[in-house]
């Protein structure tokens, strides 16, 4: 169609709604409908931006993102009740080993601990009693750690459920 065409359709289309529609009515419909164009506006960035706060912050996201998982390597980090960074816990399941790393400040404040990892070699838990030489007292063994990470690794955490650990072995065992 030819621009002329477009315009002629236009003005034929403003016509009948003008007869249609007395003037007042007609700057009613109007009105109308430009705030129901603004409406929907706001509505869909305000949803934008509600999903790309969801996108940065949720762990599924991430999860999915990080390059590290793919290769078998799940981190956990271990929170002070303050929100001080305590220790870390890195479980590499291709070569069925986990590190822990001391995060806190270094200092000359005794910190002990007891930390529950997986022994993927004997395949079950255990508890260790770590020293951390940090510069506060954090009196983690009334004060028990919150932990961040992959989901599977806080689940066993918190809840000694193993599941996560399982389904790493079940994978090794059909690859």
């Amino acid at each position: 169609m030819s621009s002329y065409k477009i315009q002629k359709f236009i003005k034929d289309l403003l016509n009948s709604f003008r007869q249609l529609l007395p003037t007042d009515m007609m700057e009613v419909f109007l009105f109308i409908t430009v705030l129901i164009l603004f409406i929907v506006i706001i509505n869909l960035t305000h949803n934008t931006s509600i999903f790309r706060r969801i996108k940065e912050t949720s762990r599924c996201y991430r999860y999915n993102k990080d390059k590290s998982v793919l290769e078998g390597i799940f981190k956990l980090k271990a929170y002070a009740n303050n929100g001080d960074n305590i220790f870390d816990i890195t479980y590499d399941t291709s070569s069925n080993s986990y590190i822990i790393d001391q995060k806190c400040e270094q200092g000359k404040v005794l910190n002990k601990v007891l930390i529950k990892v997986y022994d993927m070699k004997r395949q079950q838990p255990e508890t260790l009693e770590k020293i951390f030489m940090c510069s506060k007292d954090y009196n983690l063994l009334i004060n028990k750690p919150y932990y961040k990470g992959d989901l599977g690794l806080v689940r066993f955490m918190e809840l000694d459920d193993t599941t996560f650990f399982d389904d790493r072995r079940v994978e090794q065992l059909v690859d």
